[in-house]
């Protein structure tokens, strides 16, 4: 028979231990596995829903909007969460858990970064300077670009435009 290792012969030595080792696991079981998704997606579904229930009940008006004005549409203090995309700005409340305060996704003109999948300072404008022309994407980042805006279309509320000031 081989032998076991000095942890395995101190937890299944003790009927304490394996109690505590058993409750445990079971413990990180209902944590991770919650009715069925991970415990990330649960928590994510949860502040989805708390930003939404704070979703202002005035109804959407579709206007223009600057990069500054766009910048106060983040979530925060109730107001809605509006993202730009190729100069069209979408109303992303409902995608709270991507898009709010400090999501991964978290951008007001959002195009270069979906189109390089990427999220770095290197990728926004400062809201001071003209915007952005995309000018320099390659055809597969306008390809994703393009691909984003499907989905946007197909998903968020047309909330306005963006324009220079």
């Amino acid at each position: 028979m081989p032998s076991r290792s000095p942890l395995m012969d101190t937890v299944l030595g003790n009927p304490v231990n394996l109690a505590l080792v058993a409750g445990l696991a079971y413990y990180a079981y209902r944590v991770l596995v919650r009715s069925g998704s991970s415990w990330a997606d649960a928590a994510a579904e949860d502040r989805a829903r708390a930003l939404a229930a704070a979703k202002p009940a005035e109804p959407l008006v579709i206007r223009n909007y600057t990069r500054k004005e766009l910048a106060e549409f983040d979530g925060r203090d109730g107001k809605r969460i509006f993202i730009a995309v190729r100069g069209k700005v979408y109303d992303v409340t409902r995608g709270a858990s991507f898009y709010g305060p400090g999501e991964a996704y978290g951008a007001f003109d959002a195009s270069r970064g979906l189109a390089k999948h990427s999220f770095g300072p290197e990728v926004f404008t400062p809201l001071d300077q003209p915007m952005d022309p995309l000018d320099d994407l390659t055809e597969d980042e306008k390809s994703s670009l393009n691909d984003w805006i499907g989905l946007f279309e197909s998903k968020y509320d047309h909330a306005g435009f963006l324009v220079e000031p």
